[in-house]
This record gives C-alpha cells, sequence and structure tokens, in this order.
C-alpha cells in the first residue's frame, strides 16, 4: 500500500538531514517434478530492478563457475532461475563458493526442497562481501567488527583486518536482506578516539541505494528520492508562498 505525501515525507526525513565454460549445449529444462533430485537443483533471483539477458546471464555465470558437466537453465519469473545441476556435488559448489554477481548486481542463491519454493519470496536475503573502513581502523577489535556487521546483515565469516592499496579495513561476508537494510555509514562512539563514522564498501556490487536501502538500483534511479525530492520542493515552496497563490490573468 502507498504511504501518504505526509508519512512518506516523515518516513524519509532523517536521511534528508545526512543520517542516516561448459561445453554442452545449453537448453531449458522441462521440469519432471516426480523423479527430480532437488538436492541438485538451487534458485537464483538476480537482484536488479530491471530484466536481465537471459543468455548473457548464463554465459557469465558458466564462465564463472567454471562447470565441466552440463547445468540447465530455466527461467522462473522476474530474474529469477532454477539451475539444474549433474550433481549434488555441483551444486554445493556453487552455493558455497559464492557471494556471486552478474554484471555488478548481486546474486541471491537458494536451496530448494520443492516445487512449492519456486517463486521470488522463497528469496529474501543475498550474500555479500563487505568492507568496513575507518581512519581509526585500527581502534576497533573483532568483536566491535562484529557487532558493526550485524548493523546490516548477518555476519557468515568472522571480520579480519585487512590490508590493500595502503589502506586497511575490516573484511567480512554477510547475509542481508534484499529490501530495507543496506546503508553506507554507521556512527561509532569510541571511549578513547571519540565518536567517528565507519564505512561500508560492498565489493563488487554498484546497484545499491542508501536512501530507500534496497538493493537493485542505484540512489539516481531511486523512485522514493525522486518522489521526495519533489515533495520536499512542493513543501519549500508552500513555505514561501504561505499556500497563497496569486491569481495568473490571461487575455486583455
Amino acid at each position: 500500500m502507498d504511504l501518504s505525501d505526509e508519512d512518506f515525507l516523515l518516513k524519509y526525513s532523517n536521511l534528508a538531514q545526512g543520517e542516516g565454460v561448459s561445453s554442452h549445449p545449453l537448453r531449458l529444462s522441462v521440469d519432471q517434478e516426480a523423479t527430480k533430485n532437488w538436492s541438485a537443483s538451487l534458485l537464483l533471483r538476480v537482484v536488479i530492478d530491471r530484466q536481465v539477458n537471459q543468455d548473457d546471464l548464463v554465459e557469465q555465470l558458466l564462465r564463472a563457475w567454471r562447470m565441466t558437466s552440463q547445468v540447465v537453465f530455466s527461467q522462473k519469473g522476474y530474474n529469477l532461475f532454477l539451475v539444474d545441476f549433474y550433481s549434488v556435488q555441483d551444486a554445493n559448489l556453487v552455493f558455497n563458493g559464492g557471494p556471486w554477481t552478474y554484471r555488478t548486481a548481486p546474486i541471491a542463491v537458494a536451496r530448494v526442497s520443492g516445487p512449492q519454493d519456486i517463486n521470488a519470496d522463497h528469496i529474501t536475503h543475498v550474500e555479500l562481501w563487505v568492507q568496513m573502513h575507518s581512519n581509526f581502523i585500527e581502534s576497533i577489535s573483532q568483536p566491535d567488527a562484529l557487532n558493526l556487521a550485524s548493523q546490516i546483515g548477518t555476519p557468515v565469516s568472522l571480520p579480519s583486518i585487512t590490508f590493500s592499496a595502503g589502506a586497511k579495513y575490516y573484511r567480512t561476508r554477510i547475509s542481508v536482506p534484499i529490501r530495507g537494510q543496506i546503508r553506507d555509514k554507521h556512527p561509532v562512539s569510541h571511549p578513547t578516539v571519540g565518536n567517528f563514522l565507519v564505512f561500508f564498501v560492498y565489493e563488487r556490487i554498484k546497484k545499491a541505494c542508501v536512501f530507500c536501502k534496497n538493493l537493485g538500483h542505484e540512489y539516481s534511479f531511486c523512485q522514493d528520492w525522486a518522489r521526495f525530492s519533489r515533495l520536499m520542493v512542493q513543501s519549500k515552496c508552500k513555505q514561501i508562498t504561505g499556500d497563497q497563490v496569486s491569481p495568473f490573468n490571461l487575455g486583455p
């Protein structure tokens, strides 16, 4: 249900103030559910707010997975694909080998136990690698870094200090909700250093919006941001004019 203009402005008012391959030929499968080994299948959802090119997606994924046995893709919905592998071992390699991306868009992967799981609602989280940057990174302990990562998702691995390109940062693998929890920074209060910000960088991901906190699009393409900006301008105009608009006379 759409929010009223007043509720919408209230929801985002704090944000406005700065808070916050395979050599085998590919084919589409016809499911034989009665004899299907669901342990050798995975459900994939490309988290992006536009329709992906299926042929290009398959080509990119097979190259990344380096499969030597047959892999069969079936489109099951909007950017939703059922992938049937030759063996359970192949499915496990892909499931445990992520996070996976398609041209900077994250790919959510889930196991399926039957046809009842083949829908977009079955996939609500996606795994990402996240970096935590700060000028005071060495003052943050590993348990504190774990707590920081928990602010945006569920850590899958323990954070570790990484040194790359002259910078030190914590790096960890997390499972994040596809909708409503992405952020680019978090305030920290340290007993000796004081208050500072920790910035989150999502590796290989460009389709993330820190305004509506959803994956799938960038800030500049956020419909919520466009609507919020329009309402803020309208609100400012009303304050200036006091809701009094002079009539515009037509003709002599």
